[in-house]
């Protein structure tokens, strides 16, 4: 809730205070971080959630790449997508939705000839 009003602040206090994290509040944090203009901080939402052992879906692969496409951080949106490709055949992270959002990144991120990596 505290999100959708532009708090993040709000929501990180109330994330940190969580005794029990699954991966749906660490998605929501992350997500709310970029639609909230916060990319920076979805990324280290992210490093935050690896280091605690969690390990990302498709959901959290499409609001990072948003993010790299925010901040225009190609290197990473390229990492993303290696990750996609390694990791893409076991269905937890494949997806139409993740490749339109590969190719939005790309576009973003003014690279519009690595679009073709994706199809």
């Amino acid at each position: 809730m505290h999100f959708k009003f532009g708090d993040v602040a709000a929501a990180r206090v109330v994330f940190d205070k969580m005794p029990v994290r699954d991966l749906a509040s660490w998605n929501t944090m992350v997500a709310g971080c970029v639609k909230n203009g916060e990319a920076r901080g979805a990324f280290e939402v992210f490093g935050r959630m690896r280091r605690e052992g969690v390990v990302g879906d498709g959901t959290t692969l499409l609001a990072l790449l948003s993010a790299c496409g925010d901040v225009m951080d190609l290197k990473l949106g390229r990492e993303i997508h290696g990750y996609v490709v390694r990791n893409g055949g076991n269905g937890r992270v494949c997806n139409g939705f993740l490749m339109n959002s590969l190719i939005d990144m790309y576009c973003n991120c003014e690279s519009v000839y690595l679009c073709k990596e994706v199809v």
